[in-house]
């Protein structure tokens, strides 16, 4: 009774066909595979008979942590292929890894990521041995590329062990190619009748490879001498030949063999070892890829069939994994999953285990069983080991959910996903020519579909440079990577600026070719995949589905909601919680923002990716958070309050998304946080945004039924003496800051709309006002806000009460700010909080105290900018125009009729604000031109008079 340990990488086509093949001819007892053990109750739910790609979706929660983990798998995951071709060879499958909430997974949302990071320094000089850019690329050359030579065509094997491959119809019958009599290599397979006759030999252009026949062969003397005594796979390929001591041109010395096939296999030197020989550490290890023989121990024992894509597996494993130490929770799940090895070992009467894990984890499950199996009793004979069991007042669980390509594509950032995972499926469903021609045909009809020209002869020419890519880097028809680079060739027609993009891992980079994210999205495939109808689902699902039902809110048309109908209230609620939970449904595009905005009625467009299979996967995701829509969605915001951080802006628009959906139970904890927030505040930006908020809610929200709310009054009472506290010790130069201005605005708005809840009286207010525009170390834009703000909150006409002083007449206030950018940056606080002073007419402008003269404000500033020089009213030209930016049009309309009216001249207003192109740019023109003119005339080569 053995184990069979076969290291995989997650959503491969070949460790797929591999596991396939394995099962088939080891017919194991015991089918163990990586994934979540607390499933095993379920495997019959897993294996319902869905459309994949799937996921099993785990969650886990309690007081202290969190967690969400997805386990996906495709029709040609090697688990996937595991878990279905175990069972229906009639093997005990089992998941034997830990629980997806169990501590070890920390941090971690995907099971199947499995960090390649850890080894990207071996993988890096594996690329560079071999001459590729990625990872992705090494993989594709050393296993999905060969291994895709498929069934029966000259590959590393087929479905079966022969069929014209390296390897007969059975492990010691037809030798490495043929149905004949062990020792040959095939009459249609890499070599002649025999092994002395020719070995790999042949002609490129002259015999195949290793047969005297016509034209197809690799060349001169190509993958080997006369004989595989007399050279290995050595010989001429352009010199040097696949391991021949020869000079530069083939793939080095000591390449890919040695001296002799019994010399070490196909060894040689790949960083110390080579691929099979006996060299020093540092290699990919001794006796591979074959045992001590290309073959096996002897020609005729397994060839290069199944055996040697595994063997090839475990050494690429052996090597990036190396001695890298693995952390403690990596150290945990193996110790587990080598738990549940031993315990099939043990069973009596067993057969073959065979044991199907991610590669990174290969090399410690061999040495922990091969440990226990030298060791003392473990205590295997009693059984697998217990599945741990989350704590009992924790919410955890686990259910299967549609995933979809565009979720595996490695594109897309998953961190452990194949690359085009639609090509994949159709190398897996189609074999690899015929996904070759489809990946084509996609491309092709996608840039098509977007009027993107693609021509017979481009790809023609494509085609052309795909079949020369191929054969030059050694592969049997064009692979994926062929393909990708044969087609850029021939369809860019200009130059990009980065590499492209399957030549690194990670998504696509902003300013990517169009051409380019076409032909990666082709590649990815638009399939999601869909549940059995049979499948159990959450209780979410079920309740969201009958309340959208009841409100008639289908999904497939607009909806226009009116907040004071009871009805229109009740959906508002539902939409709202499914936004907060980011279930695909409907996207409001129009609607109260605030507790400030007096809009009642919201409008909700059907979400674009609202499809019942998308909203679906999200329902079930929710359910992570709570078992019905009114806890998942009370639970999601008590997230985002302790992701907040006691970040005021944050927690003010948690507030008001709280009493969007109806969650009137978290306005006490809210607001309870939120007043903690403002004694800890150090910036008034985000605390005004806040108050904002919590003052509009106050004020107008009739519509929630929180209006008028004591907490409410609390928090706006203690944000407006923090807003001023902070504001009056804030030095230092800068631009405009809207946080800071917005937060003056706010005051601005409780002093006048809420005065009896304030502490503050107004001529408090004011006088800290007063104190920060006179202070000449304050911001230029805070003490316009300053003065704004003093300004609105004198004495009105219709107002009761007596005058309220502050900051002197407008005219002193204007000249005391000192050069053009300043005076930008503090009319932009002026503006923000008083507009009405550049637009009010000057008779009777007396407010704060100051005779209005000359027009007012107006007049003061269309003074100082006519004083100004030409080079410096350019450099303040975009402050001043960011400050008028807070007018409406019609407003900057009658301040422009009103400066023609100063000038006693005659125009149109309108025309006047209307330029043939962009003012910064003309002033930036007319600044250039002043420059150069300067320039001109210091060297004496000025216009002539």
């Amino acid at each position: 009774m053995t184990a069979h340990f076969l290291g995989v990488r997650h959503h491969s086509p070949a460790c797929a066909r591999l596991v396939s093949r394995t099962i088939a001819a080891l017919r194991p007892s015991h089918v163990l595979v990586e994934g979540p053990s607390d499933l095993n109750d379920r495997l019959g739910e897993l294996l319902l008979g869905h459309r994949l790609p799937i996921a099993v979706f785990s969650h886990y929660r309690d007081a202290e942590r969190s967690t969400t983990s997805w386990t996906p798998f495709c029709d040609y995951s090697p688990e996937w292929v595991a878990l279905s071709e175990g069972r229906a060879a009639g093997a005990q499958v089992r998941f034997i890894d830990l629980p997806a909430w169990h501590p070890a997974f920390a941090g971690r949302n995907n099971r199947y990521a499995d960090a390649e990071v850890r080894y990207e320094r071996a993988t890096a000089r594996l690329c560079a041995r071999f001459g590729v850019d990625s990872a992705d690329a090494l993989w594709d050359r050393m296993f999905e590329a060969a291994e895709s030579d498929g069934p029966g065509e000259g590959g590393l094997g087929g479905d079966r062990l022969g069929g014209g491959g390296l390897g007969g119809d059975r492990l010691g019958g037809g030798g490495l190619g043929s149905d004949g009599p062990a020792g040959g290599l095939g009459s249609d397979g890499l070599g002649s009748d025999r092994l002395a006759d020719g070995g790999l030999g042949g002609d490129l252009g002259g015999g195949g490879l290793g047969s005297d026949g016509p034209a197809g062969g690799l060349g001169s003397d190509g993958l080997g001498s006369d004989r595989l005594a007399d050279g290995g796979l050595g010989g001429d390929l352009g010199g040097g030949g696949l391991g021949s001591d020869g000079p530069a041109g083939g793939l080095g010395s000591n390449a890919l063999g040695s001296d002799r096939l019994a010399d070490g296999g196909l060894g040689g030197d790949l960083g110390g070892g080579g691929l099979g020989s006996d060299g020093p550490a540092g290699g990919l290890g001794p006796n591979v890829l074959g045992g001590d023989r290309l073959g096996g121990d002897r020609p005729g024992s397994g060839g290069l069939g199944y055996r040697s894509l595994a063997e090839r597996l475990a050494l690429y494993f052996d090597v990036v994994r190396g001695d890298t130490e693995a952390d403690a929770s990596d150290r945990a799940r193996e110790e587990y999953m080598a738990s549940w090895v031993r315990a099939a070992l043990a069973e009596p009467g067993a057969g073959p285990v065979l044991v199907v894990t991610g590669g990174f984890h290969r090399p410690a499950l061999v040495a922990l069983t091969e440990a226990a199996g030298r060791g003392a009793d473990t205590g295997a004979a009693h059984g697998p080991p217990a599945v741990p069991r989350p704590a009992t007042d924790a919410l955890a669980g686990s259910h299967l959910v549609p995933y979809s390509f565009h979720q595996l594509d490695a594109f897309t950032g998953y961190q452990s996903g194949m690359p085009s995972p639609g090509f994949h499926q159709h190398v897996w469903e189609h074999g690899p020519a015929a996904a070759g021609e489809l990946l084509v045909r996609d491309i092709t009809e996608r840039l098509r579909g977007r009027g993107r020209h693609v021509s017979t002869a481009s790809l023609i020419a494509a085609r052309a440079a795909a079949q020369g890519l191929a054969a030059l880097r050694g592969h049997h028809r064009p692979a994926r990577l062929d393909l990708l680079d044969g087609l850029a060739g021939a369809l860019l027609d200009e130059a990009v600026d980065e590499p492209l993009p399957w030549t690194r891992r990670g998504p696509l980079r902003p300013g990517t070719h169009p051409v380019l994210v076409e032909m990666v999205a082709a590649g990815c495939g638009q399939r999601t995949g869909a549940l059995h109808p049979d499948t159990p689902l959450p209780p979410i699902v079920h309740d969201v589905t009958a309340r959208l039902a009841v409100l008639g809110l289908d999904g497939t048309r607009p909806v226009t909601l009116r907040l004071t109908e009871p009805a229109g209230l009740d959906a508002s609620r539902v939409l709202h919680c499914l936004r907060i939970l980011d279930v695909p449904c409907y996207a409001r595009t129009r609607g109260p923002v605030d507790g400030a905005d007096p809009e009642a009625t919201e409008r909700w467009e059907p979400h674009a990716a609202s499809a019942a299979g998308a909203r679906e996967a999200a329902l079930i995701e929710a359910s992570g958070h709570g078992m019905a829509l009114a806890d998942a969605t009370a639970t999601a915001l008590g997230e985002r309050v302790r992701a907040a951080a006691a970040a005021p802006d944050a927690l003010a628009r948690i507030l008001f998304d709280a009493v969007a959906c109806g969650a009137t139970g978290m306005l006490g904890p809210l607001l309870t946080e939120l007043r903690a927030a403002v004694d800890r505040a150090g910036d008034p930006g985000p605390l005004g945004e806040a108050l904002h908020t919590a003052l509009g809610l106050w004020r107008h929200d009739r519509v929630y039924g929180v209006a008028g709310d004591p907490l409410l009054a609390g928090f706006v009472d203690a944000a407006v003496a923090r807003v001023l506290w902070l504001a009056e010790g804030l030095h230092g130069a800068g631009g405009v800051d809207r946080g800071r201005v917005g937060a003056l605005t706010a005051v601005r708005d409780a002093v006048l709309h809420a005065a009896p809840l304030l502490s503050l009286d107004r001529a408090a207010v004011t006088a800290v006002c007063a104190r920060i525009t006179t202070d000449p170390a304050a911001p230029a834009d805070l003490r316009g806000a300053a003065y704004g703000l003093c300004r609105a909150l004198a004495h009105r006409p219709g107002e009761d009460g007596p005058r309220v002083g502050g900051v002197g007449d407008p005219v002193a206030a204007v000249r005391a700010v000192a050069g053009t950018a300043a005076l930008g940056d503090w009319l932009a606080g002026v503006f923000a909080l008083a507009r009405e002073e550049l637009t009010a007419p000057a008779a009777g402008n007396t407010t704060c105290g100051a005779a209005g003269q000359d027009d007012g404000l107006l007049g003061v500033l269309d003074a100082l900018v006519s004083e100004q020089p030409e080079d410096e009213f350019l450099a303040g030209l975009p402050a001043l125009r960011q400050a008028f930016a807070y007018f409406p049009p019609r407003e900057r309309e009658r301040i422009a009729a009103r400066l023609i009216e100063r000038r006693g001249l005659r125009g149109s207003a309108r025309g006047l604000l209307r330029t043939p192109a962009d003012p910064l740019l003309i002033g930036r023109a007319r600044r250039l031109e002043d420059d150069v003119s300067r320039l001109l005339e210091r060297h004496g080569l000025g216009a002539a008079p």
